[in-house]
This record gives structure tokens, C-alpha cells and sequence, in this order.
């Protein structure tokens, strides 16, 4: 064990304790100073020692240490110890679960190591791994000792690593069990870190290992017992394990273990004691190994390096042979005829020579199944020195051979960083345990783990990918350049689209060169290198067994393989397409097209002047597409993308169709039919014009531009869901029965029981009333408890061995009878009578690596320059996308009540388990920002989070203390704490538990006798086997600690918190757009399953609601507020003497003559109260400068009763001045006289406040520069226009508006001064009477707290009349 370093020895001779000192080994162990040891007599020139050597100058440093690994002094109890501490860096194992069928165990060691040693500093980090191989007893485990602990061989307490627990010399046993895996601290916290796997010998699996057998002291039931897992794992069953033979252990770990470790190894380091049994024992092994792996993958980027080391070597060799190269080249002397000598070598050699490959000594046989050979000698215990060089140089080599092999996996772009590396390990287990003669497609994983780019060159390829997998025509499916003639007339369309949609200058061709041509061929290029087999054909395979499926990029350096992973011939790449020679042919083709559809784009300009160049250039790529779609390749729905625009090539699919296309809002504004400012009619897709996909047309919502968003955040919280029902049933209450909560929310937020309303909600557009029936209904259908699930103890086991409380299939049924089987994406085939587009978004995490997922119905580009903590799903086919159902299964899959979710097509897992996000508030927020580009820095109109209930009163869970541990039980499973405790120890080892790093110092104190196996803390609620207990095994119930946070009220609230406490910058006016409603209960909460208190849950949510009338109001007034917009006129924004100027008009989401907007009429109508009517309120807000007057524009009764009976909402266009361009502008909605719980009177409209006159990003037109200012109001009426007022005397006018058949009339909002000579009254008259309106009635209307805050009235001054429409 480790111990103190001694001190520096005297010098034997002088005695000096001053100078360093030397041990001599051979001298037993006497020091020696610098100037003493050549005058010692067995020291001086000539002599030598046992080997015929001279003797050693070791530092007494390091062979301290170097003994210590290499003869460890320790009791047994004390090494059973070590092995149990040792459990924690296991990575993958075998195993078998409760009726002995073999599994095998991932320990998450791996994701683990990588979690733990990331910082803030790293970019991309790619992980190289280096696996050590041998026969038992060759020193596996102490090499690697060797290798982690030189890095700090002086420390007095030893290494701060983990690293292998090494075995006696005279132990046959092997030490190690399963696969084990360490950091090399040298490159721990690089970008290129190094992890070293110890694995079982050769001949795993034949001997049951030390390691596994000290894993527990009681008896052993064969079979069963005896592997039975001792923490956290992911297991998978192996399938293919069906007979005696092949569900015995050493049968798996020899399948296996060399699969995983030669598939994914850079360097394979094969470690023997005994060079002269090299050649007719460990030879063929290391041949068998490599054989059984090679052909068990395909499209393998590179071949794993070997290094062959020779371990206790006597140190009397030949001086040269402790050089690399010198003993490389020795070993493969000796060993170049063992082909012609060793049978079985034979074989192999034949097998190769069969498929084309000339083998002539036994390195040409190696190099088959490794990229590189190379030898390294470590000496015997003794030269310590020498072996610590020895060492340093094998470090070295790995090192340089993973340098090689990273350098020739970017070559060939597939080099894997920590995520994609995670990903390809999960896939081989997952591949490997169900077919493990069936080879793993490297090109095939990369793929679907890194699916195309969504810009233009990847949605190029993905349409050419389609074409090749889904044409009716062999002609195209065999022939890639006959692929891309067929599309080059389409894409040189798209070019000329996309150019005149977003007005770029320059001809069409210099555009191509600058602009798309790199695009074009990138596709092109990843196409023939990603995608397109190797052409070669052995005529003595049968059928396609004989063609080689392995591409361009991962085809070499095996030769040719079939799809079986056989290799069926030598050679490189074969194929008749080239990129680099069709290249220049496919790019002249697109500058004909170009030319073509250029010259065709003039021609219908001048026969139609009256014609836009939009409308040519979308006619003309119309009859592209058709040709391309409907004639080439027959059948244009069988072209279905959703990740890229079929139509456009360049945009996101956002817009699903009834045929089952997704185009994008560009696309769908051109080829449809405005039919308002919000909606947009279709009847035919453009890509097949010639059938009607929707009568009456399919209607497409859209957000104005610069209107802001409103989204709906609902917590998870099981039954307590009723509880968020009843808040927007209160809120609907307030809305008016006609107007569905729905209308008033772009983007709907749910996690649990929150995503499942969600969906009902958005997705299935139910209304309140039938989601809380349908919510009931799925509750008293899904909690219902296992059979003799209330017995003490029956009911943990049950819950244990079923892996939930509830059983998981009648929830299935459940939610496939009401939602279904159609694509969460993409699949509108059927019309609401809501004319909405709610968008959905419900929240889980990967069981693999606990990353947090969000599925939804819409499509919203990447972020760029950011990193977001959870993933966007979004598959890019329906029939990969997941189904509605699916979503709102995953999003509740909430341990231990529920089962993870198994997507079968993917074979991932899907749960939710992660607390963060049981308040999904900041996912919302990331989500809205993402979606809607126009409005990326503008506050929301309104953010509401509705929780399930609280208990104010209710502190019992709340307390550092709890919090503490409940952080810890939330922590994920591959990084729970493990305490391996030694009776009879002071201190425990704490280590970070299962696959956890462990960088730290071990205590001292070691363990003087057997203590318990392994057991693991309280609070991370493992199932332990306990030795010293009389019952099989004992509890730590896992689910406890998870049960009670998920009861725990005050988490989201929390979580809540310190989102506003992130948004506290914003400002008291932002913050108010961000609303929580959780009512406060007054009573202790249910549980998350308690099914019997949910009526009485809803009873008492009703209660609490009715105290919050106040607060439930001001969110359904903001809501109706947000219902209306303003929009610029086109080109408005002109600059004056006086500031700036632009006009525009307010408008309102609902389309016109809809029953919605009906209703809403209705809604305002009902605000009439005495003589107070709700008006809109405009005003500028610039600090420090003088500001326009305050103005409103009053909704009369006409206006209301217009909206109610006909459903047509207009106000004639009005003028707004602002100071400066930077000038906010705020228009707010008034309906009621009395303050919000807020504070506030008055509520802005979508989007405001904006900055009206810079936000186009455009110079605005020259400057109004007539002498007397003049503009026009009604018919003709010239007045003047205004001017800015002081800060603190602002004008306030109201004005009577009534529906006006004058759409073109604008407003000039002209201030009138005290002193004029008309009174305001007679202004209204005569501007009414002159557009032949009446005047209305004189209001004295509430104002907003800010504009108080403005204004200066004097005791005697009367309100003035502004101008308005």
C-alpha cells in the first residue's frame, strides 16, 4: 500500500546527507553520493554485475514507488478492498438478470470521465482510446499502473488516479473483471484526452475473475448470482444468446469485448511475459482477435495500431533491443516465417490470399488486421530506471500511433468528438447484443447521429438522397450522375427564386459564382464521398452478396466488404462517379439552366410589364418543379423532407400541407393567397400544381412581422395538472365562452401532465372543458396501482422488478385512444374550427445520457454561436418522426411512476426525470427567441406559467438541509456518489461514483479487514447486497428521495425565481410580461399520484382562483391587448425638420368575418361602462429629448359593434412622429378605468413598445421640406403639421373613430396650443363633418401611470382635441 517516501539515505562512503544520493539495487540497496559512487569498488571502471552489465544509478524516489506497484505489500482482506474500490472504473460488463439470461452492463464510466474533466476553456474534444490486451498474469493491469502513476512518481502520498488494482505474479487468476477504463492524467484536461481499457485476458470469460468473485461473500446461486449487478448500469439484453453455448460467459466476452474494443480502439497494446511463446501461443490469439472483429464493421475509417510489448524482459538482451525500432524489427524477424509454420496461421493467410491480398511473412498477415506494428520491452523488476524509461517510451508511442490515427480520421471526416464518440458507443451496444455477426455501420451512424445540414448544400444532397432511395426508376437509383442532371435545372431555378426574393444585386451568374456554386458542389462532393458505394463486384458471391457497400470515405484500408461486413476482395475504392470529374460537367449545367431560365424571365417581362419580377421567377420555377416532381420522377409525394423546403431548397419546412409537404413561409406566401394580414390560403401545391389538395383551401396562420409572441409555460406535477385546468378555465371564463383559450398563445411550453395538456390543447385543439373530462378520464385510467402493490415490502419489490409503480401499457392505450398515430410534425391532414396555429413543445431526456429533448409540432432553425442545455428533435422523414402519442408518452415518462419510454425505430429511451425542467420556463423562453427571428431581442407580449398548486404554508420539504439532498438525488445516475466504507476505518473513501473520475487523493488509512461489499450511500439508493443481513438483499429505496422533490411544490417556484432573478436587467416594465400563476391552496398539496384527492384538488383550486380574480383578469386583458398589432405602411418612414414620421394602421390577429373576431367584439362591447369606452393609447418615449404629445384613439360603440355583428375590425390609418429615430413608441390598450394588480391602466399591444423608425434597418426616405409644413387630413384639409411639445407639457386628445369606408384617409395628429383661436370641440366637428361623420361624444378617459408621470395640467386647462383619422 502507499506509504511515505523514506528520506534521501546517507551516502554510504562520505556519510553526506547534503548531496542527492543513488541506490544501488545490486549493492543491496546502499546509496551512494554523485562524487562517491565511481570510487565504490563494485562501481568503478570495468566492473559490472550479474547481468554482465554495470550496476544501476537509480533514483531511490522512484524505485520506491516503482515497488510499490510492482510488489504491493498487502493482506488479502486488504486487496479485496482494493477490488471492490476498484469496481467504480468499470465500463462495460457482463451480466445476467433475474432468470439468468445473460446481459450486457454499460457502468457510464466513459460519459462520466468526459462530464467530469470538461471546462469552460475547451472547444471540441476528441477522446482516443487505447486498449490493453493479453494473456492472464502478463501484466495488463501493471502496465497501465505504470503508465498513470509516473505522472507523479515523486508525490509523498502517492497517486492522486485511479488506476488498476495489479495481482501477485504467482496468480493465474485474472484480477480484472469485465472492461475497465482510466485516464491517462498526462492528457486528462487536453482536447486529444487519452483513456487506457483494461480488459479480461485473452482468455476471458474461462475463470471467473478475482475482481467478481470478491464482489460478494455470500453463496453463489450458478447462473444467477453470479454476476448480478452491483450499482447503476444500463443493461441490455443479449439477444442472440439463445442456446447453452452461447449464454455462457466466456462465450460473451470472447463475441463481445474484441468487437466494442477493435471497433473503437486507436491502439491495441498487446501485452506477454514470454517472447519465445510468442509465435505458437500468443500469436494466434492476437490474429483470432483481430479476425473476429475485422469483418464485424464496416465503412471503419481506420484500422487500430498494435503495439506489441514484451513484458519482464531479462535485461541481459541486447542493448538495441530497449530501442522501438530495433526490437520491431527483431520480433519480426523472428516471427516472419511462422505463417508456414503454425496451422492456424495458415488458414488465415489463405483467406486473404483468396481475396486478393499477397501475404509473404507473418507482418503482411498482422497488418490485415492492424494498421501498424510496433514492439516495446520493459524490463524485469530490477532495473527500475531502465523500466521507467521502458515505460516512458510506450507512452510516447501511444501517443503518436493515436496521433496517426486521429490524423487519418479528419481526412477522411469521421473523426468523432466526446458526443458523437458516446453515441457511436451506445449504437454498438445496442447493435452488437442483438446481432453480433451482423457488421456496424460507421457511414450508417454518422449519418443518422449527424444528419444533413439544413442550408442550401445540404438540402441539394438530401434531395438527392431521396431521389436515390425512393425513385420508381432503377435508371436513377444506380446512376448518380444521371441524379443530378435531373435536379440541376430545378436548383438553377431555385438559384434565380432565391435571388429575386431577396433582391440581391448582380447578375444571376456572377450571383451563382459568389454566392451558390460552392454550395452546389459541396453537395455533390459529400454525395460521392458519404453516400455512393464502391462499385466493385466478386462473381463468386451470389447475388448482392458479391457487391461492395462500403463508400468513398470509409472504404479503405479492409478492401471491398459486402453488406455482412465479408471482405470479398483487395483494392481501393471503385466507381465510375467521380466529383472531381463531374463536377465541372454538373456546374456548366446549372449556368445553362441559369441562362435559360434568365432569358425565359425577360421574355415574360416584357409580354407582361404589369407582371413583378417575383411573380415571373415563382411562375417559372413552378413548371421546374412540376417538370422535375410530376414527370421525372413520377410521384411528387413520395418526396416528403422536414428539414429541408422541397420547393425552395433554401428555407426551413415549416408549413405542413394535406398532402403531406412542408414548405416554408416564403414558399407558402408566393404560391397561396393572402387572405389577411394573418392568414393565408392554399388550394394546390406547388410541387404537383396539377391536383387540389385542400377545397375548401387549407389556411395557414402567420405572425405579423415585429408583432411579439405569447407562450404558455405549464408545469409537470402528475394529477395537479387539474389544478393549471382550472387557471385557464378561469381565464377562458373572463375571454367570454366564444373565444377558445388557444387564439390568445403562439407557443405552448409543457412538461409531464403539462405536455400532455399541452398537446390536447395546441395539437388536438380541445377545448378547456373537454381536456379537464380527457385529463380525468387518463388519470383514473393510468394510476392505477399494481395488484397487492399496498403490501409492505410486496409492493417496493413489485414496484423494483416491474422498474415502476404503475404498469406502463394501459398508459399506452390510453394515450393512442386520444391522440394518435399521425406525425407530432407534419402531420395536418385534417381541419379545426380554430383557425390557429399553436405551436407545441413538450420537454424529456435520453435515458442514454440524461441530455434533456424537446419535441415539437413546428420547425425553428439552430442557434448560432450558442450551445442551448437540451436538444431539438427533429427527424427528417414522417416516418421517423415521432408520433403524437409517442411525444406525450416520452414527456411523461416520469420515474418511478412510469417506465422509460422506448421509441422502437430508434431503440433509444426516453424519460423525464430532470427537475429542472419541471418548470419549463426557460425552455420556453429559449424556444420563443428561436422561433420568431424578428423579435429575438424584443420582451414577449406575455409569458405565462401556470403551476400546480402550492401550499404556502407548507415548509416541510423545504430547508438547506433538504435541499442539499435532494440536489443529490437529482443528480444524474452516471454521476451519483459512492461511499465504499471499511469497518474499523476512520475515514471513508468517498470516490466519484459509478464511472466517475476519481481525481482527488486517497486517504492513507487503509482497511485492515473485510467490510461490507460495496455498499452505497443512503441518499444514492442503490440496491446493495449486504452481507452481514439475513435476507437476500437489503433496501435503499431509489425512489424516495425522487418521489418526494416530484411532491415538492416549492421546485418549480424555485426554478421560477431564478429565471425572473435572470431577467431582473429588463426592467419593472419587461417583468411584468413575465406572469406565474400557482394558487395557493391552503392545504396540504396531493401527491403526484394521489388520485383520489383530485377532485377535491379542483374543488379547492376553484376556491383559491376566485381570490385571485384580480390578477386572472389582468392576464385576459393582456391576452385581448396582444390580439392587436400595428403595421407600417411600405416606405412610410420619412425624415422631417421636426424628427421622424411614418404612418401605418392597427389591425387584429382574427381573420375578418370570423366568429372569433365576432367575439372579441363582443368581449370589448362588454368594457362599455358609463361613459368610459376602451381606447388605444400612443405614445413616444425618449429620454432626454422633447417628445410628442400622448394621443388615443377611442373604439366607439359603432367601431365595437361593427367588430361584433359583421366582424370587420377597421380604423383608418394613422401618422406617428417621434423625436428622434431611436424613439420607442409605445400603443397600449385601455380597458378599464381602474389600476391592474400590476400597477399599470393600460396594456401595450403585440410588439410594443418598438422602435417604429429604425427597426427596418433601411434609411428612411428624404426629408418633408415644404415651407409650411403641410399634410393632408381627410379630404384636403391642409393643417399643419406637428411639432414636438416640451417634456413636461405633453397634449392629450381623445377622438371618436368610427368605421370609415375611407381606407386611403390619413391622420395628422395635430396638437392645438391654449392660445388658439377655435375651440377643440369645433376642430372635432369640422373634421368629422368633413368626411361626413358625426362627432362623438366627449370622454374623459383613464391614462397609463407613465403618461402621468409626463404630463404638467394646470388647475384651469381643459383637455385638447387632437385631430385622429
Amino acid at each position: 500500500m502507499t506509504g511515505d517516501l523514506p528520506l534521501s539515505p546517507p551516502c554510504q562512503t562520505c556519510g553526506t546527507t547534503v548531496e542527492r544520493t543513488f541506490t544501488c539495487i545490486q549493492c543491496n540497496n546502499l546509496a551512494f553520493c554523485e562524487v562517491c559512487w565511481p570510487k565504490w569498488v563494485l562501481h568503478v571502471a570495468g566492473a559490472v554485475g550479474w547481468n554482465g552489465k554495470p550496476h544501476e544509478k537509480a533514483d531511490p524516489i522512484v524505485v520506491h514507488r516503482l515497488r510499490q506497484i510492482l510488489e504491493p505489500t498487502r493482506t488479502e482482506a486488504e486487496h479485496e478492498f482494493e477490488l471492490r474500490e476498484d469496481q467504480d472504473t468499470t465500463w462495460f460488463g457482463f451480466g445476467r438478470d433475474a432468470y439468468g439470461h445473460p446481459l450486457l452492463h454499460d457502468y457510464g464510466r466513459f460519459a462520466a470521465i468526459m462530464a467530469e474533466t470538461t471546462t469552460e476553456e475547451h472547444g471540441e474534444r476528441y477522446p482516443q482510446l487505447a486498449s490493453f490486451i493479453g494473456e492472464t498474469g502478463a501484466g495488463k493491469s501493471t502496465i497501465i499502473k505504470l503508465l498513470i502513476e509516473r505522472q507523479d512518481l515523486t508525490s509523498p502520498e502517492g497517486s492522486s488516479y485511479y488506476s488498476p488494482v495489479t495481482s501477485s505474479n504467482r496468480d493465474r487468476i485474472s484480477t480484472t473483471g469485465d472492461v475497465h477504463l482510466y485516464a491517462d492524467p498526462s492528457t486528462l484536461y487536453s482536447n486529444y484526452p487519452l483513456l487506457l481499457v483494461d480488459c479480461e485476458g485473452l482468455s476471458g470469460g474461462e475463470a471467473m475473475p478475482k475482481q467478481l468473485r470478491h464482489n460478494s461473500q455470500d453463496p453463489i446461486r450458478p447462473g444467477v448470482d453470479e454476476y448480478r449487478p452491483r450499482r447503476y448500469s444500463a443493461p441490455r439484453r443479449i439477444e442472440w444468446a439463445e442456446t447453452p453455448q452461447t449464454q455462457r460467459r466466456e462465450f460473451a466476452v470472447g463475441q463481445l469485448y474484441p468487437r466494442i474494443l477493435y471497433t473503437f480502439s486507436d491502439v491495441v497494446v498487446f501485452v506477454l511475459r514470454n517472447p519465445r511463446s510468442f509465435e505458437s501461443s500468443v500469436l494466434p490469439k492476437l490474429i483470432k482477435w483481430g479476425a473476429a472483429s475485422i469483418d464485424k464493421s464496416i465503412n471503419q475509417p481506420v484500422l487500430p495500431h498494435a503495439i506489441i510489448v514484451l513484458n519482464a524482459t531479462d535485461v541481459d538482451v541486447d542493448e538495441n533491443e530497449w530501442d522501438v525500432a530495433k526490437a520491431t524489427q527483431m520480433l519480426m524477424s523472428d516471427i516472419h516465417g511462422a505463417i508456414a509454420r503454425e496451422p492456424s496461421l495458415q488458414e488465415f493467410a489463405q483467406t486473404w490470399r483468396n481475396r486478393g491480398k499477397v501475404i509473404n511473412s507473418t507482418r503482411d498477415l498482422l497488418e490485415c488486421y492492424y494498421a501498424s506494428i510496433n514492439v516495446v520491452r520493459i524490463p524485469y523488476k530490477g532495473s527500475y530506471m531502465l523500466m521507467n524509461e521502458q515505460v516512458g517510451k510506450l507512452a510516447d508511442l501511444v501517443k503518436d500511433r493515436c496521433a496517426a490515427s486521429h490524423f487519418r480520421k479528419k481526412q477522411v471526416r469521421m473523426l468523432a468528438n466526446t458526443e458523437k464518440l458516446q453515441f457511436y458507443l451506445q449504437a454498438a451496444y445496442d447493435h452488437f447484443t442483438k446481432h453480433y455477426q451482423t457488421p456496424f455501420d460507421f457511414v450508417k451512424e454518422t449519418l443518422r447521429h449527424s444528419p444533413v445540414s439544413r442550408n442550401f448544400e445540404g438540402n441539394i444532397l438530401n434531395l438527392a438522397l431521396s431521389i436515390k432511395e425512393k425513385c420508381r426508376n432503377p435508371g436513377f437509383a444506380n446512376n448518380a450522375e444521371q441524379i443530378f442532371r435531373a435536379i440541376g435545372p430545378m436548383i438553377a431555378s431555385c438559384v434565380m427564386l432565391d435571388a429575386v426574393r431577396q433582391k440581391l444585386p448582380g447578375t444571376v451568374g456572377r450571383l451563382l459564382n459568389d454566392r451558390y456554386a460552392q454550395s452546389c458542389m459541396g453537395a455533390l462532393r459529400l454525395f460521392a464521398d458519404m453516400y455512393w458505394p464502391c462499385g466493385f463486384t466478386n462473381p463468386n458471391f451470389s447475388g448482392d452478396l458479391g457487391q461492395c457497400c462500403n463508400v468513398r470515405s470509409g472504404h479503405n484500408p479492409k478492401g471491398h466488404q459486402n453488406k455482412h461486413g465479408k471482405i470479398i476482395g483487395d483494392g481501393d475504392y471503385e466507381s465510375n462517379f467521380s466529383a472531381t470529374d463531374f463536377g465541372p460537367v454538373w456546374e456548366q449545367l446549372l449556368r445553362t439552366c441559369l441562362a435559360q431560365v434568365q432569358a425565359s424571365s425577360f421574355r415574360l417581362g416584357q409580354e407582361f410589364p404589369d407582371r413583378t419580377e417575383l411573380q415571373i421567377a415563382s411562375l417559372l420555377h413552378r413548371e421546374r418543379l412540376n417538370e422535375l416532381y410530376s414527370n421525372v420522377l413520377v410521384s411528387a409525394t413520395d418526396y416528403i423532407s422536414y428539414s429541408a423546403c422541397l420547393c425552395c431548397l433554401r428555407e426551413l419546412p415549416e408549413c405542413a400541407l394535406p398532402c403531406g409537404h412542408v414548405l416554408c413561409l416564403s414558399c407558402v406566401e408566393i404560391y397561396g393567397k393572402r387572405t389577411s394580414r394573418t392568414t393565408i390560403e392554399v388550394s394546390r401545391c406547388p410541387l404537383h400544381v396539377r391536383g387540389v389538395i385542400s377545397d375548401p383551401p387549407w389556411v395557414i396562420t402567420t405572425k405579423p412581422r415585429y408583432a411579439g409572441s405569447r407562450t404558455l409555460c405549464l408545469d409537470g406535477g402528475g394529477i395537479r395538472g387539474i389544478i393549471q385546468l382550472q387557471v385557464l378555465r378561469e381565464v377562458e371564463k373572463v375571454l367570454g365562452g366564444d373565444l377558445p383559450i388557444q387564439l390568445f398563445f403562439d407557443l405552448i411550453v409543457g412538461t409531464d401532465t403539462g405536455g400532455i395538456i399541452a398537446i390536447g390543447l395546441g395539437v388536438k385543439k380541445w377545448t378547456v372543458n373537454a381536456t379537464i373530462d380527457k385529463f380525468k378520464d387518463l388519470c383514473r385510467e393510468v394510476f392505477v396501482p399494481r395488484k397487492m402493490s399496498n403490501v409492505p415490502l410486496v409492493g417496493a419489490l413489485s414496484s423494483l422488478y416491474h422498474g415502476s409503480h404503475y404498469n406502463t401499457q394501459p398508459f399506452e392505450k390510453a394515450l393512442k385512444r386520444y391522440f394518435s398515430e399521425q406525425p407530432f410534425f407534419g402531420g395536418s391532414t385534417h381541419k379545426s374550427r380554430l383557425t390557429t396555429s399553436n405551436r407545441v413543445a413538450v420537454i424529456a431526456e435520453k435515458a442514454l445520457d440524461r441530455q434533456a429533448v424537446v419535441f415539437a409540432n413546428y420547425n425553428r432553425p439552430d442557434p448560432l454561436n450558442k450551445s442551448l442545455p437540451y436538444s431539438f428533435m427533429r427527424s427528417d422523414s414522417p416516418s421517423k418522426e415521432i408520433r403524437i402519442w409517442e411525444a406525450a408518452r416520452a414527456t411523461s415518462a416520469t420515474s418511478p411512476f412510469f417506465k422509460a419510454f422506448l421509441k422502437a425505430d430508434e431503440n433509444l429511451e426516453y424519460l423525464n426525470n430532470d427537475m429542472r425542467y419541471m418548470c419549463p420556463i426557460s425552455v420556453a423562453y429559449n424556444e420563443s427567441k428561436l422561433i420568431w427571428s424578428d423579435i429575438t431581442d424584443a420582451p414577449p407580449d406575455l409569458m405565462l406559467s401556470i403551476g400546480a398548486g402550492q401550499n404556502a404554508r407548507d415548509s416541510s420539504i423545504t430547508g438547506d438541509a433538504s435541499s442539499s439532498s435532494i440536489r443529490n438525488l437529482g443528480r444524474s445516475m452516471t454521476n451519483d456518489s459512492t461511499s465504499t466504507t471499511n469497518p474499523g476505518s476512520s475515514s471513508a473513501i468517498i470516490r466519484q461514483g459509478r464511472g466517475g473520475l476519481g481525481n482527488y487523493k486517497r486517504p492513507l488509512n487503509s482497511p485492515s479487514a473485510p467490510g461490507v461489499s460495496g455498499s452505497k450511500s443512503a441518499a444514492s439508493g442503490y440496491i446493495v447486497r449486504n452481507p452481514q443481513t439475513p435476507m437476500l438483499v437489503s433496501f435503499n429505496n431509489p425512489l424516495t428521495g425522487r418521489t418526494e422533490r416530484l411532491n415538492d411544490q416549492h421546485e418549480c417556484d424555485k426554478t421560477w425565481t431564478k429565471f425572473m432573478a435572470s431577467r431582473s436587467r429588463s426592467g419593472a416594465m419587461v417583468a411584468r410580461r413575465y406572469m406565474r400563476v400557482s394558487p395557493d391552496l391552503g392545504a396540504k398539496l396531493p401527491r403526484f399520484d394521489e388520485l383520489q384527492k383530485m377532485e377535491e384538488a379542483e374543488r379547492e383550486a376553484e376556491a383559491a382562483l376566485r381570490q385571485m380574480n384580480l390578477s386572472i383578469i389582468e392576464i385576459a386583458h393582456r391576452l385581448v391587448a396582444s390580439t392587436f398589432f400595428f403595421e407600417k405602411d411600405p416606405g412610410s418612414v420619412r425624415q422631417t425638420t421636426s424628427g421622424f414620421t411614418c404612418t401605418g394602421s392597427i389591425y387584429c390577429r382574427f381573420r375578418p368575418c370570423s366568429p372569433e373576431l365576432q367575439a372579441l367584439g363582443w368581449f370589448l362591447i362588454a368594457r362599455l361602462e358609463g361613459s368610459f369606452e376602451p381606447y388605444f393609447l400612443l405614445e413616444e418615449q425618449d429620454e432626454g429629448r422633447a417628445s410628442w404629445p400622448v394621443r388615443q384613439i377611442v373604439l366607439s360603440e359603432s367601431v365595437l359593434q361593427d367588430m361584433h355583428l359583421q366582424g370587420n375590425f377597421h380604423l383608418d390609418p394613422i401618422r406617428i412622429s417621434t423625436a428622434s429615430e431611436n424613439s420607442d413608441v409605445k400603443i397600449s390598450l385601455c380597458l378599464q378605468t381602474r389600476p391592474y394588480p400590476s400597477g399599470v391602466t393600460v396594456l401595450p399591444i403585440s410588439g410594443f413598445p418598438r422602435k417604429l423608425m429604425a427597426e427596418d434597418g433601411s434609411a428612411p426616405q428624404a426629408p418633408l421640406l415644404s415651407p409650411t409644413h403641410l399634410s393632408v387630413v381627410g379630404r384636403g384639409t391642409a393643417v399643419s403639421s406637428p411639432t414636438p411639445s416640451s417634456a413636461n407639457t405633453p397634449r392629450v386628445v381623445p377622438l371618436t373613430l368610427t368605421s370609415s369606408s375611407s381606407a386611403s384617409a390619413l391622420s395628422s395628429a395635430v396638437p392645438i396650443s391654449p392660445s388658439s383661436n377655435y375651440s377643440a370641440a369645433t376642430d372635432v366637428s369640422a373634421a368629422s363633418c368633413d368626411r361626413g361623420l358625426s362627432p362623438g361624444p366627449y370622454i374623459k378617459p383613464g391614462i397609463s401611470t407613465e403618461s402621468f408621470g409626463k404630463m404638467s395640467l394646470g388647475k384651469n386647462q381643459e383637455w385638447p382635441v387632437e385631430l385622429e383619422g
